[in-house]
């Protein structure tokens, strides 16, 4: 019995990394964009500053469009919507649309620079966006002020092209997350702001005002995680388990069926 038992768990477990490896086939980051980031915004070091990942490898920029059966749809995000996040959603949406996929570290203080950079006036191809709000943009990189003054200035961009959005919250914070150091290998570096789950809280306050003055839809990751945190989180780290990305992803997913097809 306890060998059958160790059998179906192993073979559980290779059926898992299949499903997670064919979902990774489906990412491939079709440029590298380097400038202006949020800890140099004079562009001093030319530093990384985002990917793109577009659903037909001809496509190299958000602003590029070919011939498509399907709609299509942009996802923007930083690392914390990762490669197996954008290739579940891309997943779920086969035969009803095709993924287009920027990840970006920016915030609102910068992301004017880039957003003509990647030709905002021509994503008039796009059936709807979805906008995660990112990591990158807390105190003291950018106040709640400064939040609530710059990002209307950002969606009013976008709605001039893409009449469907769906904004998005932050996602917690681990109540051990180390302060005063990177918080990770591939996340923003805490020495420039303060990243705790007040923060979160407080940013998610901000962005939940924006989104109902402006009439954007919201859609509330931060309630949607927070209560499994433990488990779909990497510890002491903003980023997710593979678990923790397939949930958000599917949470995505739904939401954007639900509001626009």
């Amino acid at each position: 019995m306890i060998y059958l038992k160790l059998y179906l768990n192993i073979n559980t477990y290779k059926k898992y990394l299949y499903y997670i490896n064919m979902l990774l086939d489906n990412v491939i980051w079709n440029n590298t964009f380097y400038g202006q980031s949020p800890g140099d915004l004079d562009n001093k070091k030319n530093g990384f500053a985002g990917r793109f990942s577009g659903y037909n490898e001809k496509i190299k920029s958000p602003c590029d469009k070919i011939e498509s059966n399907l709609p299509v749809i942009l996802i923007v995000s930083d690392s914390i919507i990762g490669n197996i996040c954008i290739a579940t959603i891309r997943y779920k949406f086969r035969n009803i649309a095709n993924v287009n996929a920027l990840q970006q570290p920016h915030h609102c203080k910068n992301i004017d620079s880039w957003l003509k950079e990647w030709k905002i006036e021509e994503w008039t191809h796009y059936h709807c966006i979805f906008w995660f709000d990112g990591m990158h943009g807390f105190p003291q990189r950018v106040t709640e002020l400064e939040h609530q003054e710059l990002t209307p200035i950002l969606v009013n961009k976008i709605k001039n092209s893409i009449k469907n959005i769906l904004w998005c919250n932050c996602t917690p914070i681990p109540d051990n997350f180390p302060q005063n150091e990177s918080n990770s290998e591939r996340g923003p570096n805490s020495k420039e702001q303060i990243l705790t789950n007040e923060s979160v809280i407080n940013r998610n306050i901000s962005i939940e005002k924006e989104m109902k003055n402006m009439n954007i839809h919201l859609l509330n990751i931060y309630e949607k995680t927070k209560p499994i945190l433990k488990i779909i989180q990497r510890p002491k780290d903003l980023h997710f388990y593979p678990k923790g990305e397939i949930i958000i992803a599917n949470h995505i997913n739904n939401k954007l069926i639900e509001l626009f097809f």
